[in-house]
């Protein structure tokens, strides 16, 4: 298992209490077994309107990937 893993969350609505999301408590249990700065979640907004924002989406999604590869590990 890599020392080096980042975690992305599913669809969450806007305005929704993001604390008690599976992805961050999922997260929160994962930190324990691993060194500090080694495992990170990322999250994006995500509005379901028109081509144009799933097209937006998609290049956050892109620029998040590879941004997993410059994330330093502890």
């Amino acid at each position: 298992m890599s020392s080096r893993i980042a975690m992305t969350a599913g669809s969450q609505l806007k305005g929704m209490d993001l604390q008690g999301c599976p992805p961050r408590a999922i997260c929160k249990y994962l930190r324990l077994y691993f060194p500090p700065n080694a495992l990170h979640l990322l999250e994006s907004d995500f509005k379901f309107r028109t081509r144009a924002k799933i097209a937006e989406h998609k290049g956050k999604m892109e620029t998040m990937q590879e941004g997993i590869g410059s994330i330093p590990s502890g």
